[in-house]
């Protein structure tokens, strides 16, 4: 009967630890904030080739492949957000652009994650995306030269995000 007091005690000492390391990594809120709502200031901004207002040889050309092959995480700007959230964001800017989209490669995402693709003042949002088929995703346009990428995550995770900004779309028409 000694032997198993300390045991239970253990047992239940152990299981109490391992409960209270997962709702430690929950965030307060279950969903992020309002995505897409920042200010400039805040923002990293990634200038992009110009886009040139058409293509040169190919009338059916739409949009100009915009090279960037950077690290997602090195790119944008973490922020810590309320309620156990971290916002990683980046503007993109294309001079010339009549729209952007962006292809994002090698990505894992924590549980939970949303990425947003938003015109820089919020009106027109794409996304929630929570998953990313292959470890990519292709954003659909957003119109003008500048795009908003907006990745929210709860802060316990946000070092297990990982990814590349492959390329950019600078739309011509």
């Amino acid at each position: 009967m000694k032997l198993r007091v300390p045991v239970l005690w253990i047992v239940l000492v152990l299981t109490g630890c391992a409960t209270d390391a997962v709702q430690t990594a929950t965030p307060a809120d279950p969903y992020p904030p309002d995505a897409c709502r920042i200010a400039d200031a805040d923002v990293a901004v990634l200038e992009l080739a110009p886009t040139p207002a058409s293509a040169p040889d190919d009338p059916a050309a739409f949009a100009r492949s915009l090279p960037i092959d950077r690290s997602l995480t090195r790119a944008a700007r973490w922020q810590h957000q309320a309620q156990g959230w971290s916002s990683l964001t980046l503007i993109l800017q294309s001079a010339g652009a009549r729209s952007l989209s962006l292809h994002l490669s090698d990505l894992k995402l924590p549980p939970r994650t949303q990425i947003w693709f938003c015109s820089p003042d919020g009106r027109l949002r794409h996304g929630p995306y929570r998953e990313a088929a292959g470890s990519e995703l292709w954003t659909p346009i957003v119109p003008g030269e500048r795009a908003l990428l907006q990745i929210w995550t709860p802060t316990a995770a946000h070092r297990q995000l990982t990814g590349r900004l492959a390329d950019a779309q600078g739309g011509y028409r």
